[in-house]
């Protein structure tokens, strides 16, 4: 498995451009920390997981690596760890970015009233881990069976419909429907409140639908990726 995400690690920092997209989105995350909202967590992972196990399937570099003695479980661990390592320490440099950034308006005189605190920015940033480690799991499971970005495309189109059919269905008068797609998202893409959950409210329900969706598209990548043919060649 560390094989695996030492692989992935070289493959992201290697890449001339995930660095430049990064360093983009980092920056304004740290603009959006000092405003005391939190980032844009969704489009680093569509940088950082994007294509995760499709890529290396359609350019014949995972039926390589799968010739080896290594597990199917690992290599989808590693790059899934890979992620979560790399998205890791993107938060960190975007905290330390948003606290120099204010360090250098405070010094130069541009924000003698600013409210920024660090405190709460690190707060901010460690509420955005557990959020990523679930949209690295979506990310990994549609990547097992979707050809090239079709996991970025999922994910937004899921995304779209869970939160636009409600609203669709309020204005038709079908309550019906507003609640199955409401329930549908709770389940699928629950989001607890991460400051309670790390105040000690870990019992509440919300963090429980998320540890149920974290583990069951986990599950489900390992169980489509065990069970998938790969040829030689293109995908």
């Amino acid at each position: 498995m560390k094989e695996m995400i030492r692989r992935y690690m070289a493959q992201k920092l290697g890449s001339v451009g995930a660095c430049l997209s990064l360093l983009l989105i980092a920056i304004l995350s740290a603009m959006m920390l000092q405003a005391g909202r939190p980032g844009l967590t969704v489009f680093v992972l569509f940088v950082l997981a994007g294509g995760l196990v499709s890529r290396d399937a359609s350019s014949g570099a995972l039926q390589m690596i799968l010739s080896r003695p290594i597990l199917r479980v690992e290599y989808l661990l590693g790059r899934y760890f890979g992620v979560m390592i790399a998205f890791a320490g993107y938060l960190v440099f975007t905290f330390l970015l948003a606290v120099g950034i204010d360090r250098l308006a405070r010094v130069a005189g541009a924000s003698s009233q600013s409210s920024f605190s660090a405190a709460t920015a690190l707060a901010r940033s460690a509420e955005e881990l557990p959020k990523g480690a679930l949209y690295a799991a979506v990310l990994l499971f549609f990547s097992t069976f979707l050809r090239g970005f079709g996991d970025v495309l999922a994910f937004v189109i899921g995304s779209v419909i869970l939160n636009l059919v409600p609203q669709l269905a309020m204005g038709l008068q079908k309550p019906g429907i507003v609640r199955f797609f409401r329930a549908a998202g709770a389940n699928l893409t629950p989001e607890p409140e991460w400051s309670r959950v790390f105040h000690g409210a870990l019992l509440q329900p919300p963090a429980g639908r998320y540890a149920l969706a974290l583990a069951g598209y986990l599950l489900l990548a390992i169980v489509i990726f065990n069970r998938r043919e790969f040829s030689y060649g293109a995908d």
